[in-house]
Parts: structure tokens; sequence; C-alpha cells
């Protein structure tokens, strides 16, 4: 994603090419498209009420943009469909750390369907929170988020 860099994600088949554009609903699945598919076009066949996000483009505290609906879908590129009400959002480091989560879930079932055809490389994605120590000192104190906790949408 955008604000850690393109390569956090990425799919290779056996001979090390970006075979398909990879989108990643709303529910957590992993849809493959072939070359020449428009932004329009996968909106359609999925989720109408919601939008095509590249992954490159979002970052922590600003709206997701949606790519435009004759926008080609790049080869070996990652795109989340979101609910369209979230591109009124700035997203916060806790959606985008889900996002990830989802997209490595995604990527990782995906592996185990299609065996070893397919080499996954996943970068380790981990969410802080900060909160006031309660010792009355007003130090923060580190503590891992709950993956669970984190949601998106």
């Amino acid at each position: 994603m955008g604000c850690f860099s393109s390569s956090l994600l990425s799919a290779v088949d056996d001979d090390g090419g970006f075979p398909t554009a990879m989108v990643v609903t709303t529910d957590g699945s992993l849809i493959d498209y072939d070359a020449g598919i428009t932004a329009a076009e996968v909106i359609a066949r999925t989720a109408r009420d919601s939008a095509l996000c590249n992954s490159d483009k979002i970052f922590i505290d600003s709206y997701p943009p949606a790519a435009p609906p004759g926008e080609m879908l790049e080869q070996g590129q990652i795109y989340f469909l979101l609910p369209a009400t979230e591109l009124r959002r700035r997203l916060t480091g806790e959606v985008v750390a889900a996002l990830a989560i989802r997209a490595s879930e995604a990527l990782q079932k995906a592996q185990e369907k299609h065996g070893t055809r397919r080499r996954i490389k996943v970068a380790p994605c981990a969410a802080e929170v900060f909160h006031r120590d309660s010792g009355g000192g007003g130090n923060l104190r580190r503590w891992p988020a709950a993956i669970s906790n984190l949601q998106c949408g």
C-alpha cells in the first residue's frame, strides 16, 4: 500500500511474472482479473455500491481515491473494493493496517487454493496502539493492537 511501499504485498507466478490484477473484496476474498478489464467492469461484476482503490494510492490520514471508471487494471497490482461511503472518510492507521491484513490473508488463501503454482511474498504488518500510562505520569505506553479489533468499513 502506498504508505508502506508498493512492494509490501505482491504475488508472482512460477516464471516470476505478474499474471493478474488482484482485487481484495469487502468480505476478504481475492479475485484475479486478466488484462483488459476496467474499474467499472470490476464494480459491475462484484458490488455496485463499492469503489475500487489501487493499493499504491492508499495512505494514512487521507481519503481513499476511487479508480476512475475507465481505468484499466494494472497486472500485478493489488486493488481493494471499499464501500462507497468510505471515500468520504480519512483512513486511519488502524484501517490501513486492517486492509493490509485483509490482503495478506486473501493472498495466503489463494496460495493454499493454487498450491505451488503461485509463490506469495507478504511483508509482515503490525499495528500499534499508544495508551496513556495509568500511573499518572502522562507517559505513553505502546501496546500491540489486537488484529481482531481492527475494522475496515
